[in-house]
């Protein structure tokens, strides 16, 4: 009877014991994700995106009105980080990537990517962020946050972009970020046709919304693998991403250290999604041609 006694004492410590590093680890990692809405409103978050924008080929396109086209915009970015990967402490180096995203200087650029590194890091205290972008649909609260932080701020920018009417310097000035939030929230990108989505009522349609949707989740996931300074590890993660340009993941190891860490993996992520779009764009052009 003793023995029976000492045996369900041990397994009623083991339990407990069980029990409570299981509740510290969800305290340490944020394991429960919030809602979208929750994250929206986070701080961190809405720094992140923030930075992040300025780092997209789209938002070059959008605010600073480049002419050049995505798949142009990508390669020199992509060229300019090869650049800097080989001599990261070159001022000249530096300042051609400062430049090409139209920072006032290098520093200004450097704390735009002290900002992602920081921010990532308090949400993945906060939330488990590397554990939470681990599946797709966990991903996707993620990006569902970013779309309401656009939101957000195109519902700011909206009276004074509608000041009579008129698009004037001032409001230029202003709102001059309100068409990427735009892009952003209606998750619309170059040659894409028919967008996709709940309106969908052909095959080509579904195939569209679901590739986009998959591209979503992948960026958030890059974007936490690859600017988050160590929350997850990066090795074989460009292979892993589904992504034509799998050498990244190799890349970024070299570059994510430093003042440089959060800029480049931002980089490398925005690339991969917007070169996934295009392939979802391609790829849906192609099954309407095959329809016909």
């Amino acid at each position: 009877m003793k023995k029976i006694v000492v045996s369900l004492a041990a397994a009623v410590l083991t339990t407990l014991v069980i029990f409570s590093c299981t509740k510290q680890a969800g305290k340490q990692t944020g394991s429960v994700v919030p809602t979208a809405n929750i994250i929206a409103k986070d701080a961190a978050f809405m720094a992140l995106n923030g930075a992040v924008d300025r780092l997209d080929p789209q938002y070059l396109r959008l605010v600073y009105k480049e002419k050049r086209s995505i798949e142009q915009l990508t390669k020199q970015s992509n060229d300019l980080l090869l650049q800097l990967k080989a001599d990261p402490e070159n001022p000249v180096f530096q300042q051609q990537l400062a430049d090409f995203y139209h920072f006032r200087d290098i520093g200004q650029m450097k704390d735009c990517s002290a900002t992602i590194a920081s921010a990532l890091q308090e949400l993945d205290k906060k939330y488990g962020l590397g554990q939470s972008v681990s599946s797709a649909d966990k991903a996707r609260v993620f990006y569902d946050a970013r779309r309401m932080v656009a939101g957000a701020r195109m519902a700011a920018g909206q009276p004074v972009k509608q000041v009579n009417g008129l698009w004037s310097d001032f409001v230029d000035a202003n709102c001059s970020d309100f068409g990427y939030n735009s892009y952003v929230y209606d998750e619309g990108f170059e040659g894409a046709g028919e967008s996709g989505g709940d309106g969908c009522n052909e095959p080509c349609c579904y195939q569209l919304a679901t590739c986009k949707s998959t591209a979503r989740s992948t960026f958030i996931t890059n974007l936490v693998k690859y600017a988050g300074g160590g929350i997850v590890t990066v090795g074989g993660v460009g292979a892993a991403s589904g992504s034509v340009v799998p050498f990244w993941g190799n890349l970024v190891g070299a570059v994510v250290g430093g003042a440089w860490g959060g800029a480049a993996g931002s980089i490398i992520a925005a690339n991969i999604y917007n070169n996934d779009l295009n392939i979802c764009s391609n790829n849906y052009q192609a099954c309407l041609i095959q329809k016909k």
